[in-house]
């Protein structure tokens, strides 16, 4: 008799809860309103603040001159029949204003958790910082009267990079998603910072004939799937910063997804690089998510993972849970999740979305290179090698009594073969009109001459990029260079 290979899995049995009596209270300023709420929404998300919208009756009037912004929204909510003290929102508000329609005069009530971290930008960099503890200093120099960081968990990866004028919960995002971890700010306004997948839910589940009141549009999206990402930094006249990476697994399962990113903020290529990096990450991410609505879970939390059981959906097992919604009104409280399936073969998502306006900017790059080395002779430690030749005032020129010399870039160990590159400079035109420019992809085994602003193909093979100036020098020329810039692909 052949042997039976059916895989056999054991079955769940959903206990059920009690999820018929909710109770909630909400407080603003100190001031009970739970019996003029008229509906109540909470939305949280992984790597943003909390919100709260809040409508109140406001029969004659009730509720003028009391609150005009910056005032605290404390809401609980949880089933059972005393005063709950499960907090699902508290916050400040934003915006309050009043109403008028058939249904009566009501307030309107906006609010937000922690609204400083978004509204006070700040400006920091990092060296190879350990990112747990960049995340630390980000709220000891900026926010230590706001957050805690408790329930930081610690990480190996370190980050260099800088923040300009950046929102701290943007800032403290970013960090989180170059860990490959998540990151979000409970309602006592600890940060909490782990890795996905790893907060199981098991005091709670979403089930069928149970708790599930609908499931919306649950499946696959690669409509916002970028795999290969190019990213332009600072332009300093025609000297630019451009890196580009792609993923060729997500690109052989559909085809080429480009995007094209504008950060005049960056200003070195490691800067460059890691928004590069972070860019492919969010990108090449391709999931089933979807939404389910469900009676009321008061106890979730962003990137919490819950089981559910949902047939002919396919949704089945531990689904992680990116955002939600709790909405409070006359026919009762429910839940919106937000929920996603991560594939095995795709990286992390990282849920910020890059400014559409950084998509719409004008490039120089008309030969359609990929990536750029450059280097401007301030930088610490320096990228050159001079010979006859030094720096001053961020400038290299020939040394006094000199007319021949060197600067020679560092090699350059690239991602893939180079086959082509265009040199740029920024000099005192014409003085450089009688030195010399060369390239090599080959670590400088063979050089070949090139011509600021063409377009030169290679002729030998190699992944080792350095290029050079020779300088030469007379009675009516003195070259002096602040910055090149080698394009290449």
């Amino acid at each position: 008799m052949p042997r039976d290979s059916t895989r056999r899995e054991p079955g769940i049995i959903f206990i059920p809860q009690s999820r018929y009596r909710v109770t909630w209270k909400v407080e603003v300023n100190g001031t009970d309103v739970t019996e003029y709420v008229l509906a109540l929404d909470v939305e949280h998300s992984i790597g943003r603040l909390a919100t709260c919208n809040l409508t109140l009756s406001n029969p004659y009037g009730k509720w003028l001159n009391y609150w005009d912004g910056g005032e605290t929204v404390v809401v609980h909510a949880e089933y059972g029949t005393g005063t709950p003290t499960n907090k699902i929102f508290s916050g400040k508000i934003d915006n309050p204003y009043f109403t008028f329609g058939r249904d009566g005069y009501k307030m309107v009530i906006e609010a937000r958790q922690t609204p400083e971290v978004a509204d006070k930008k700040i400006v920091t960099q990092f060296d190879s910082k350990n990112i747990a503890d960049a995340i630390k200093a980000i709220i000891d120099d900026d926010y230590s009267s706001i957050l805690t960081y408790n329930n930081v968990e610690a990480t190996t990866e370190t980050y260099t990079g800088n923040f300009q004028h950046t929102s701290g919960i943007d800032a403290l995002n970013a960090l989180a998603v170059a860990a490959s971890m998540d990151l979000y700010i409970d309602t006592d306004n600890d940060v909490h910072l782990f890795v996905r997948d790893s907060n199981q839910k098991t005091d709670d589940y979403v089930a069928f004939n149970n708790n599930l009141k609908g499931v919306s549009k649950y499946g696959k999206d690669t409509s916002n799937i970028f795999n290969r990402v190019t990213v332009y930094g600072k332009e300093d006249q025609n000297v630019i910063l451009l890196k580009t990476e792609e993923d060729t697994a997500s690109q052989s399962d559909l085809w080429v997804k480009d995007l094209i990113v504008s950060a005049n903020s960056l200003e070195t290529m490691t800067d460059v690089q890691e928004k590069t990096n972070v860019g492919l990450t969010n990108g090449t991410n391709v999931e089933e998510d979807g939404s389910v609505t469900i009676l009321g879970m008061p106890t979730i939390s962003p990137g919490d993972s819950v089981m559910m059981q949902i047939p002919f959906c396919g949704i089945e097992g531990y689904k992680n849970v990116r955002g939600f919604t709790h909405s409070i009104n006359t026919s009762g409280f429910n839940t919106s999740l937000q929920i996603t399936d991560t594939q095995d073969d795709v990286s992390e998502i990282f849920r910020e979305r890059i400014d559409a306006e950084e998509r719409l900017s004008v490039y120089s790059n008309l030969n359609d290179m990929r990536d750029s080395y450059t280097i401007f002779f301030n930088e610490d430690p320096a990228a050159v090698t001079l010979n006859n030749v030094e720096i001053v005032d961020k400038s290299v020129k020939l040394e006094s009594g000199k007319s021949n010399g060197t600067c020679s870039a560092s090699i350059l160990n690239t991602d893939n073969l180079v086959t082509q590159c265009e040199l740029r400079i920024i000099t005192n035109f014409p003085n450089q009109e009688l030195c010399i420019f060369e390239v090599s992809n080959d670590g400088g085994t063979t050089y070949e001459y090139i011509s600021p602003g063409t377009l030169h193909t290679f002729s030998s093979t190699g992944s080792r990029l350095t290029y050079r100036i020779n300088f030469v020098g007379d009675a009516t020329h003195d070259p002096v260079f602040e910055s090149m810039c080698l394009l290449y692909k």
